[in-house]
C-alpha cells in the first residue's frame, strides 16, 4: 500500500532539489541524495528514476561531469518501462542536455526533439512534463543560437515564450528575450533590437523582484553593450549586478557577474581594473569548486597581462590555460577509452549467450552493434586528433608572446629559430589534417550516381593555379559512371592526378586518365610522365606516413595522400597498383568489380 505521507515527501524534496539545480546550489545533491534513499526504502521505482535524472543534471549543469551524468541517466532508462512516456521524455532530454554540453549538437537536437515530441503526445501531462516542456525548446533554439550555417528555428523560442507566460514563470520569459537579444546581435548584427530586446528583458526581471533574475539580467545586458562600446552603459548594468548578488547565496552567478566585468574593463581598455575583477571571479569560483569557469579565466588574465606589459604574469597564465586544457582532455580520453573497452567487453558476452540460443537473430544485432562502436571510434579518433592541435595552438601562443616581449632584442639566428619552430608547426598542422582526413574516409559513405569525367573536371577547377603554374596537361576519355561516395572518388583521383603534376619536372607535366573494360572488372588508369617510383621502394607506397621523397622543400606533403587512395579503393572492393608509364612516369591501375558499373 502507498504511504500518502511519503510520497509527498519524496516529491517535496524532488522539487525542492530540482530548484536548487537551476540556482546552481551546491546543496542540492545532498537534498535529492535523501529523497533518492526514501525513494529506494519504499521501493517507487518510478521516482527513483527522476530524481536519478535530477542528479544527472546536477552533475551536468553544476558540476560539468558529463560522464557522471551520462552514468546516471542509463540508470534511469534501465529503470523505465517502455509506455512511460512522460519518464522516456525526461530521459531524452537528460542525454539531451549532456550532448549539448558535449558540443554534440546533433545528438543533442535529436534527444531534444524526441522528448518534445513524447510530451507534446501526452494528454495528462504532469505539472513537471509542464514545466519542462518550454525548456526543451528553449533548448532546442540555444543548440544553434550562435551557429551560421544552420541558424536556429525562432518557432522553438516563440513557442517555449508562450508556454512560459502562460506558465507566469518569470525566470522563463527573462531567458528567452536573452536568448532572442543574442539571436538579433549574432544572426541578424541588429544592434538596435538586440539592445531594445534586453533591456526589456531587464525591465520583466525588475519586475519579479528576484535579485538572482535582475542580475543575471543585467550581466547579459552589460556583455552586449561592452561587446558594441557602449562602456558607460554597461558600467552601471554591473554596477547593479553587483548590488544584487550581495543579497544572494549563489556563487556561481557571483563568480559570473565579477567575470563578466573583467571582460568589459578589458574591452574598455582599463586592463588593471580588469584583473581586479578577474581576482575576485576567480576567489569565488576557486573556494566553491567552479573549476569549468575557472579555467575560463587563465587566458583572460594572460590578455590582459600583456597589455600591461608584464609579459612573465602573461607567460605564467598562458601555461595554466594549457596545463588545465590537457588535464582535461586527458580526463576525457580516459573516460572515453574506459567507455569503449566496457562497450566492447559488453559486446563480446553477449554474443556468447546469443550464439548458444539463438545464432542468427544475435549475428544481425552483433552487426549492429559493431557499426555503432566503430562510428564511436571513430568520433573518439577524430576528437583525439583534434585534441593534438591544442598543443600547436600553445606554440604559436608562446611565439607571439617571445616576439613581442624580446621586440628588437632579436638577433636574425633567433628569428631564424623561431620561424623553424612556426614551419615546423604547420607542418604538424597538415599532418593532423591529413589524419582526419584518413579517419573519415569510410564514414557514412554516401552512394551515388558518380560521373567519373564530371570529376575530373571539378579537379581541374580545384587545381587551376597549379596546372598554370606548371602548364600542365590533363587529358581523359571513356570514363563510366560508378556507383560510390562522390566524396571519396573525388579524393581518390585529385590525389593522383595531383601527384603526378607536383612528382614531375617535364616541361609539360601530362596525366592522362583513361578506362579499361573487361569480362569481370574495370580498370581505371591514371598515366604521367612524372619522376616515377624506384621498383624498390612500390612496396611501401600505400602505407601512412611512407614519404619516398624525403626532400620536404622540394615536394610537400605527409605521405597519407596515396594511402588514403587505397582504403578508398579498399571501400570498393577494388584493389590499386603502379607500374613505370610508357613516358617514363608512373601508371597507377584501379581495378573495380563490374557491379560498381551502372547499366
Amino acid at each position: 500500500m502507498i504511504n500518502t505521507k511519503v510520497t509527498a515527501k519524496i516529491e517535496e524534496l524532488l522539487r525542492r532539489g530540482r530548484q536548487m539545480v537551476t540556482d546552481h546550489n551546491r546543496d542540492a545533491l545532498r537534498v535529492l541524495d535523501e529523497a533518492h534513499e526514501l525513494a529506494y526504502q519504499h521501493q517507487d521505482m518510478r521516482q527513483v528514476a527522476f530524481i536519478l535524472l535530477a542528479k544527472a543534471n546536477y552533475f551536468s549543469l553544476v558540476m560539468n561531469d558529463c560522464a557522471k551524468a551520462t552514468e546516471l541517466v542509463n540508470e534511469a532508462k534501465e529503470l523505465a518501462c517502455a509506455d512511460d512516456t512522460s519518464l522516456n521524455a525526461h530521459i531524452n532530454a537528460g542525454y539531451g542536455v549532456i550532448n549539448h554540453i558535449l558540443g554534440n549538437t546533433a545528438l543533442a537536437q535529436k534527444h531534444y526533439q524526441n522528448a518534445i515530441q513524447l510530451l507534446e503526445c501526452t494528454d495528462d501531462r504532469s505539472e513537471y512534463d509542464n514545466e519542462r516542456l518550454p525548456t526543451l525548446y528553449y533548448n532546442n533554439f540555444i543548440l544553434f543560437s550562435y551557429s551560421v550555417e544552420l541558424p536556429p528555428d525562432v518557432n522553438d523560442l516563440d513557442k517555449a515564450m508562450i508556454l512560459y507566460q502562460k506558465q507566469g514563470n518569470a525566470r522563463g520569459v527573462v531567458n528567452c528575450l536573452i536568448a532572442m537579444a543574442n539571436h538579433y546581435y549574432h544572426q541578424h548584427k541588429d544592434t538596435d533590437k538586440a539592445i531594445e530586446t534586453i533591456k526589456t528583458a531587464y525591465e520583466k526581471a525588475k519586475m519579479s523582484g528576484n535579485a538572482s533574475l535582475i542580475g543575471m539580467a543585467c550581466n547579459y545586458a552589460a556583455l552586449l553593450l561592452s561587446s558594441i562600446n557602449k562602456f558607460e552603459e554597461c558600467l552601471k548594468y554591473l554596477n547593479e549586478a553587483i548590488e544584487c548578488i550581495k543579497q544572494l547565496d549563489n556563487p556561481y552567478l557571483t563568480g559570473s557577474v565579477y567575470h563578466s566585468t573583467g571582460i568589459a574593463y578589458s574591452r574598455l581598455g582599463n586592463f588593471e581594473k580588469a584583473i581586479e575583477h578577474l581576482n575576485e571571479a576567480m576567489r569565488i569560483y576557486a573556494e566553491n569548486d567552479i573549476n569549468s569557469e575557472l579555467e575560463k579565466l587563465f587566458e583572460l588574465f594572460a590578455d590582459a597581462y600583456q597589455h600591461l606589459g608584464k609579459f612573465k604574469d602573461a607567460f605564467e597564465y598562458e601555461r595554466k590555460a594549457r596545463l588545465k586544457l590537457a588535464e582535461r582532455t586527458q580526463e576525457e580520453k580516459i573516460k572515453a577509452l574506459a567507455k569503449e573497452r566496457s562497450q566492447f567487453e559488453s559486446v563480446l558476452k553477449t554474443r556468447e549467450t546469443e550464439l548458444l540460443r539463438q545464432k542468427n537473430k544475435e549475428i544481425e544485432q552483433y552487426v549492429i552493434r559493431l557499426e555503432n562502436s566503430n562510428n564511436e571510434l571513430k568520433q573518439f579518433a577524430h576528437v583525439a586528433s583534434h585534441d593534438l592541435k591544442e598543443p600547436l595552438r600553445m606554440i604559436y601562443s608562446y611565439l607571439t608572446l617571445l616576439r613581442k616581449s624580446l621586440g628588437n632584442q632579436l638577433s636574425e639566428q633567433q628569428e631564424e629559430f623561431i620561424n623553424f619552430a612556426v614551419d615546423g608547426a604547420r607542418r604538424m598542422e597538415r599532418l593532423i589534417d591529413d589524419l582526419l582526413r584518413l579517419a573519415k574516409v569510410d564514414a557514412n559513405p554516401k552512394i551515388e550516381k558518380v560521373a567519373l569525367a564530371k570529376v575530373i573536371e571539378e579537379i581541374k577547377l580545384n587545381l587551376d593555379t597549379r596546372i598554370t603554374e606548371r602548364n600542365a596537361r590533363i587529358e581523359y576519355k571513356h570514363l563510366p559512371v560508378i556507383m560510390a561516395d562522390r566524396a571519396q572518388i573525388l579524393q581518390l583521383m585529385q590525389n593522383l592526378i595531383s601527384n603526378g603534376i607536383k612528382y614531375n619536372e617535364s616541361v609539360q607535366p601530362v596525366v592522362k586518365v583513361l578506362c579499361k573494360y573487361h569480362r569481370e572488372n574495370f580498370e581505371i588508369q591514371v598515366i604521367d610522365n612524372g619522376i616515377g617510383i624506384p621498383l624498390h621502394q612500390r612496396h611501401r607506397l600505400f602505407q601512412i606516413f611512407q614519404r619516398l621523397h624525403t626532400d620536404a622543400n622540394k615536394y610537400e606533403g605527409t605521405g597519407i595522400g596515396l594511402a588514403i587512395c587505397k582504403k578508398v579503393v579498399d571501400g570498393l572492393g577494388g584493389t590499386i597498383t603502379v607500374k613505370d608509364s610508357d613516358d617514363g612516369g608512373t601508371a597507377f591501375s584501379i581495378v573495380i568489380p563490374n557491379s560498381k558499373l551502372t547499366i
